[in-house]
């Protein structure tokens, strides 16, 4: 944890470094969220009312030295349109906010069509490439290229080698995603979304 230690007990925010943990997995990483703080903020997509049944869309910290942003999807048949074009959303707005150092991602594919434990109804190669295009592109911006990956769900062993393919190959690229279309996301997820907008620094 050197990165989260590095500013000292008495830094202020700005001169402490900031890690954001990216949490794509189908389920709501409350252990995680649970270690945000001093520095390390945390956003997540996951299931919901689904295990572990936290992860509300009340549970938001709107905070650059720690920030917490949920968005609950609804357990099935979110799809893939929806999925890329949340995220293509989400990630920026937040990362533009609390500034990361270094972008840690929870790495979970359970997610995808066919997940025998989760399934939002996703193409999981497709939106892996996308989510790494895109977390290429924000780590670029903020954080110098530093992205960490830590795999996470995925239980259909098929799916899961193409998606971890998928994501070594676009990070490995770097290439913009082609932008999913908004209209795909539903009005619950918006009013989520609109409230990180609004967030003022």
């Amino acid at each position: 944890m050197r990165l989260r230690k590095r500013g000292g007990r008495g830094a202020r925010v700005r001169d402490r470094a900031r890690a954001l943990v990216v949490d794509f997995d189908y389920h709501h990483g409350n252990g995680t969220q649970a270690a945000a703080g001093n520095g390390v903020s945390f956003v997540s997509t996951h299931a919901f009312p689904a295990y572990p049944g936290t992860g509300g869309p009340g549970e938001q910290r709107f905070d650059p030295a720690g920030a917490i942003v949920n968005l609950p999807l609804p357990p099935h048949s979110y799809g893939t349109e929806a999925f890329i074009a949340t995220w293509q959303r989400l990630l920026p707005a937040v990362a533009a906010r609390v500034r990361p150092d270094l972008i840690v991602v929870s790495a979970g594919y359970d997610f995808a069509a066919g997940d025998p434990v989760g399934d939002l109804g996703v193409d999981g190669p497709v939106a892996a490439r996308a989510l790494a295009s895109l977390i290429a592109e924000v780590a670029a911006t903020y954080a110098r290229g530093r992205v960490a990956y830590c795999l996470e769900g995925g239980y259909d062993i098929e799916t899961l080698a193409a998606a971890v393919e998928a994501t070594l190959r676009a990070n490995d690229a770097a290439a913009n995603a082609e932008p999913a279309d908004f209209a795909a996301v539903p009005n619950a997820q918006r009013a989520v979304l609109d409230a990180i907008d609004a967030w003022r620094i």
